[in-house]
């Protein structure tokens, strides 16, 4: 049974990005998928500390734009952590081509992997900030 390109998910066409990709420890699908779900699971304890410590508990939506950004994030550094930096800024730019997921401003000098979600606005901030 054929493929199509359209029928591949975000999480799948990460990682046959990134397969295609050099890494500078060997490139495991196995790895990679723990490294992101590791921090998809820290983006959850991230909210449910946050919701125990406000007066004001994310909602539904606000959790929802949270996670699906946290997703994009945890992609770029669960499965792009073993790249080098030069090839990690690529990846994690490329990576915007395969989703719909608001992603912040792109440009020379400015790559995703320069930006953070923040709980309290759920909104892309660059990290230096």
């Amino acid at each position: 049974m054929f493929i199509s390109e359209e029928d591949f998910s975000f999480a799948t066409r990460a990682l046959e990005l990134a397969s295609n990709t050099v890494h500078v420890m060997e490139f495991t699908r196995m790895r990679t998928m723990e490294a992101m779900f590791s921090l998809i699971r820290k983006g959850i304890e991230n909210i449910l500390e946050y919701n125990d410590n406000t007066e004001f508990p994310l909602e539904s939506g606000q959790i929802k734009s949270f996670m699906t950004k946290w997703v994009l994030f945890s992609a770029v550094w669960g499965i792009g952590g073993s790249m080098n930096l030069s090839t990690r800024t690529n990846y994690s730019n490329n990576l915007v081509d395969f989703t719909d997921i608001e992603t912040p401003p792109i440009s020379n000098g400015v790559s995703l992997i320069d930006y953070e979600i923040r709980l309290s606005d759920q909104k892309w901030h660059l990290w230096k900030e």
